[in-house]
């Protein structure tokens, strides 16, 4: 760092530059991290939402299976619980009907006939109720997914709000820089533009001192103020 750059501002000018883009490269640094941050957020609650899919997918077969039993409510007899139970009810009729000795009378026929028909509809309550219980499990695991991966959209937003806004204020700072070192630049023209001014003068009190510029006492004065001769007062 020499004398004439802190003289002409210079170094202050350079500093200034250096310590603004020092500041703006951290300023940078804190950016990324934060939006990295919100990365990572997101990530992380989309990986948790990713935990209600088997649910979800429950959920759809069972909304598909209610529109196939409701296009074809005998669909039920081919449930393997209907079949089961439609075979205890008829073993249990006709041992009824044996000991009774009507096993193969009308009414053992008819009774039959009306426990299956009656099978039947329960059966295609109980499975209509059970599918729409399972497709509302779904629905409310996709609800659950869609928020917990929302909490981590919003978290993502806000870093990248707080980013952004770090960004505006980082935009500055390098012309915050520029501004200081022009302004230690004009300070160091000042600096000029006033010493040039203190060696004039002082050159002009010397040779007046000898009757003048042109006196001889003069040239001596001003010649020893370059040459190395005796120091004028003031300087």
């Amino acid at each position: 760092m020499g004398l004439w750059d802190m003289l002409t501002g210079k170094s202050a000018a350079d500093a200034a530059k250096a310590a603004a883009a020092d500041t703006y490269g951290k300023q940078q640094g804190a950016i990324a991290g934060i939006n990295q941050a919100g990365d990572q957020y997101a990530d992380r609650f989309a990986g948790l939402a990713k935990g209600y899919q088997p649910w979800q997918t429950t959920g759809l077969e069972a909304n598909d299976a209610v529109r196939r039993l409701m296009s074809d409510p005998s669909s039920v007899r081919s449930l393997p619980a209907y079949q089961f139970l439609l075979g205890e009810g008829t073993k249990a009729v006709d041992r009824s009907a044996a000991a009774g000795g009507s096993l193969f009378s009308g009414r053992t026929g008819k009774a039959l006939e009306s426990y299956g028909q009656n099978l039947a509809d329960k059966t295609y309550g109980d499975q209509l109720s059970r599918l729409l219980g399972i497709s509302q499990q779904g629905l409310g695991a996709t609800q659950a997914g869609i928020n917990t991966e929302g909490t981590g959209l919003t978290g993502q937003l806000g870093a990248r709000t707080s980013a952004y806004n770090g960004g505006m204020t980082s935009a500055g700072t390098i012309g915050q820089g520029n501004v200081a070192a022009a302004n230690a630049e004009t300070q160091g023209l000042q600096n000029l533009l006033n010493f040039g001014g203190q060696l004039a003068g002082s050159a002009f009190s010397l040779g007046s001192g000898g009757g003048g510029f042109g006196g001889g006492a003069g040239k001596k004065g001003l010649g020893s103020l370059f040459m190395g001769g005796g120091s004028p007062s003031g300087f």
